[in-house]
């Protein structure tokens, strides 16, 4: 406890010496036979050799001095540009991210030399200021706080990135006596949302793109007929109602010159696609899984409402259905696959494992599923043509 009472002493009536090379240029240096006063400043306790260091270069303080100017650090540390500013939320991470608060730092150094604190036993060529972190909740609090350091700042004010306003848009079909709106993926039937969205007041404009639709009832700022009608197509270009995709650049001038306008489209009528299979496929395991490969693929390349189809089912006599494996139900909802792989399995061992991986694959999709068709029977008929309308979202009318 002594030996630390001496060092803390000694330490004491040092606080007002730092050795600086080479960069203390501004420093006052002076030695004991310039100076008398200067055995008053350095303890009897210290040795020759420390006194003579001391007295080689040093910094005079007076009565009051901030605690950087015993740090170690030359004037020149000190003298620094401050930044006011709010760090930019990153684009990893969520929320506010820390960007309320205002922090500060400080202009870079050039390259320097090498200064030493001997009082404190160390030497670095770092800069200590860039190391420091500080934050506040006010852009107020960080001037203030500077203006007390008597530190030079300014303040970079945080970027505010513009947005411009979003177009949104409807997809809708008329038909006679209604104005329908469709939503894309999801159809379904609307009220006559041109009329509700004028009640409001709000900017509507309409962009037709039918190029068969010449008798629109409603007036429209953009009309695909005035490019291309299907009359043209067909009788010249041979190109079907799609010319619009060669000529895109002109819809997105016609529709950049709208503004931030509600805009509707009115796109020609839904598709689906409609895949025939022979019914016949599914009295044989492995042609049956190989029906199934087929109508994936298709249902995955088309990227259309899809709706398979076992046709010429009135082709199955009852002998025939009573000699398949499982109940028609099984075939048609594609259910579990692993018995028809079982039984491939015991048949034709070469094709197990191949028929046991593509089955995996179609259930791990899970979109395959058959409706059944016999052109001769009536009630198959309506049925099958009651799917395809819910395929492309048609309502007959007054059946909703």
């Amino acid at each position: 406890m002594t030996a630390l009472r001496t060092v803390m002493m000694r330490n004491a009536a040092l606080a007002g010496s730092s050795t600086v090379r080479p960069m203390c240029t501004s420093m006052r240096t002076f030695n004991k036979k310039e100076d008398p006063d200067f055995q008053a400043g350095v303890p009897e306790s210290m040795g020759e050799g420390s006194r003579d260091l001391v007295a080689e270069q040093v910094n005079r303080i007076g009565e009051a001095a901030p605690m950087s100017v015993v740090s170690g650090a030359p004037n020149s540390l000190h003298q620094r540009v401050v930044r006011i500013y709010k760090p930019n939320k990153s684009a990893t991470t969520s929320g506010k991210g820390g960007t309320r608060e205002w922090r500060v730092d400080f202009d870079a150094l050039a390259a320097s030399g090498r200064w030493e604190n001997p009082l404190m036993g160390w030497a670095s060529t770092a800069d200590h200021q860039q190391a420091l972190s500080m934050k506040f909740d006010e852009k107020e609090d960080a001037v203030h706080f500077c203006q007390k350091q008597g530190w030079d700042f300014f303040i970079q004010e945080p970027h505010k990135a513009h947005i411009p306003p979003k177009s949104y848009s409807d997809i809708f079909k008329y038909a006679p006596g209604k104005l329908r709106i469709f939503q894309t993926k999801t159809p379904g039937r609307w009220e006559n949302n041109l009329l509700f969205l004028s009640a409001l007041e709000r900017p509507v404009q309409i962009v037709n793109l039918d190029p068969a639709n010449d008798a629109v009832p409603y007036p429209a700022a953009i009309s695909l007929s005035e490019l291309i009608s299907v009359d043209d197509v067909m009788s010249e270009l041979d190109l079907g109602p799609n010319y619009l995709e060669h000529n895109i650049d002109w819809l997105e001038e016609r529709l950049a010159a709208l503004d931030q306008d509600y805009i509707l489209f009115d796109l020609p009528g839904q598709l689906v696609s409609v895949h025939l299979a022979d019914a016949t496929n599914i009295t044989d395991p492995a042609r049956y899984i190989s029906l199934l490969i087929l109508a994936l693929r298709a249902m995955l390349m088309l990227e259309l409402p899809h709706v398979n189809v076992l046709s010429k089912f009135d082709l199955l006599d009852e002998e025939q259905q009573h000699q398949l494996l499982f109940q028609i139900d099984y075939y048609t909802e594609v259910q579990d696959l692993s018995y028809i792989t079982e039984h491939l399995a015991q048949t034709a061992p070469r094709l197990a494992t191949m028929s046991r991986l593509l089955g995996d694959i179609v259930e791990d999709f899970g979109l395959v599923s058959f409706e059944t068709l016999a052109v001769e029977e009536k009630e198959s008929m309506l049925h099958l043509l009651q799917v395809l309308d819910r395929a492309i979202g048609y309502v007959a009318p007054g059946s909703a």
